[in-house]
């Protein structure tokens, strides 16, 4: 693949007014467009917290040498940005687009990616959110009569669960390693979400908007594809707390250069109250307590069983991220 095709390609499945350069700035708040942001976190990328875990993140847990070349990231600064309107986190300073085929197609090893995807682990939530379609869609349409997007598809598996279902099934992705595996599945690809046509019943947001320049305008997209009773399926890490030197440089919300968008509950109401989506209280299914682990997950099941859950939504609960949406009427 050549630069400017992947500049191309870049452009066009990011949505983003980006520069040919090699790193972009953001300067305002991503979601809500203001200037009331305020800088939260800062360091140079080449001091040796960043260095060392790009060698862990992107070497050891990878089971290879690191790849990442720090030539990209010259004179910059990793610096998170915390908008007081929506409160939103996002980097100020992302990769252009030859950073990010880099990225995706180089630095992130795709068989160690591809290993992660197939556990058995991951494998099970995927199916915990498409095992009873049937239930989930009442209203909608019949699971073999749905037609459904998946924007940054990766691998494929939230389209092959569908399959499993009957429904037709088309996903975009930027990786071209990606998008090969996944087309010998039985699902229509594309590399870009303007290559898209048609309406959908249900359009999933993966793990996507965290790593999107401008979530806005795929936002818009997302409104032009969705029929006018379809579903929308968002899932993004949550962020909870302000970054510091430890949750950012960690396995977490923020990890760079990667997930450049930190949501947390008001901004992705923001986001998606923007672009006429309204949220819809989960089924049974999609359990309140999903994304609760451990010690807080046995709690909360000892008090369902016992009648007293009220105790725990009281004191220790929170409000669910909301996940799924429709257009408002």
């Amino acid at each position: 693949m050549t630069y400017s095709s992947t500049f191309d390609i870049y452009q066009k499945w990011f949505q983003a007014p980006l520069e040919d350069t090699v790193m972009n700035k953001r300067n305002l708040c991503p979601v809500c467009e203001t200037q009331s942001g305020n800088s939260k976190f800062s360091v140079p990328y080449d001091s040796s917290k960043v260095k060392d875990f790009f060698d862990e993140f992107f070497g050891e847990r990878q089971g290879i040498e690191n790849r990442v070349d720090m030539s990209y990231f010259e004179g910059e600064s990793l610096v998170i940005r915390y908008c007081a309107h929506c409160h939103f986190y996002w980097h100020e300073n992302i990769l252009g687009p030859d950073g990010m085929e880099k990225l995706y197609e180089e630095w992130i090893d795709a068989e160690f990616s591809k290993q992660r995807r197939d556990d058995w682990d991951r494998r099970g939530r995927m199916l915990e959110k498409t095992f009873y379609p049937p239930d989930f869609f009442k209203g909608v349409k019949p699971p073999g009569e749905l037609r459904v997007l998946d924007i940054g598809m990766g691998w494929g598996g939230y389209l092959q669960a569908m399959n499993y279902w009957g429904a037709e099934t088309h996903g975009v992705e930027l990786s071209e390693i990606r998008r090969k595996h996944v087309s010998r599945n039985g699902v229509d690809v594309h590399e870009s979400v303007e290559d898209v046509t048609g309406e959908f019943d249900v359009i999933a947001l993966h793990q996507t908007l965290e790593h999107l320049p401008d979530p806005n305008k795929t936002m818009v997209s997302v409104g032009e594809l969705l029929q006018k009773d379809g579903l929308v399926h968002i899932e993004v890490p949550r962020i909870r707390e302000d970054p510091t030197k430890e949750n950012v440089l960690k396995k977490s919300g923020f990890n760079p250069p990667a997930h450049i968008n930190g949501f947390t509950r008001d901004s992705m109401l923001e986001l998606t109250k923007k672009h006429g989506l309204s949220p819809i209280s989960p089924t049974p299914l999609f359990r309140k307590n999903v994304g609760e682990y451990g010690i807080k997950r046995k709690l909360r099941r000892i008090l369902n069983i016992t009648g007293t859950l009220w105790i725990y939504d009281r004191f220790a609960g929170e409000q669910p991220m909301p996940r799924f949406f429709t257009l408002e009427q």
